[in-house]
């Protein structure tokens, strides 16, 4: 290349480059995306409860389908099924009322295999928090619910690693 060439590339570069903030506003500031629709407020003390919790437990998480309700008697289990999507980590969390004192989450993958259970005591058992749940291909998967100690009202919520 020529040296009248390459100073006449370097004018016409310059000169675009000096140029970027001409123009309206408008044109050069990009359209905000729509704001994120805002969540409808809790429907029960249980469900607020549950949306305490997602600051330390289910931190920078999306809620994931509806929640599960039950009211279980000591002995009770319920179960739901929810299909995951590879590409993506899940936590399954569990809120349950007074009168609880044990509540266990057990999760099957696709083939009826344990997958997960908590291990941990006491009315909100977490799964996904200590092994996340990152299926590597889509299916249904069952979680189920089982009232160990006392009784009442339960209620699980998926989260999810990004909104879908």
């Amino acid at each position: 290349m020529n040296r009248s060439r390459a100073l006449s590339l370097l004018f016409v570069v310059g000169s675009s480059l000096s140029c970027l903030g001409c123009g309206s506003s408008e044109e050069a500031a990009p359209a905000a995306p729509p704001p994120a629709a805002p969540r409808p407020p809790p429907v029960d003390a249980l469900e607020a409860a549950m949306r305490a919790r997602e600051e330390t437990d289910a931190f920078a998480l999306t809620p994931y389908e509806p929640p599960f309700r039950a009211t279980l008697e000591e002995g009770d289990r319920q179960t739901f099924s929810a299909v995951l999507r590879d590409g993506f980590c899940y936590k399954l969390l569990a809120q349950s009322a007074d009168g609880v004192a044990d509540l266990d989450l057990f999760l099957y993958d696709q083939n009826g295999v344990l997958e997960q259970r908590d291990a941990r005591e006491g009315p909100h058992p977490v799964l996904g928090g200590e092994r996340p749940i990152c299926p590597q291909e889509p299916g249904i998967h069952r979680a189920e619910v089982r009232m160990v100690r006392g009784h009442g009202a339960v209620l699980a919520q998926w989260y999810v690693n990004q909104s879908l």
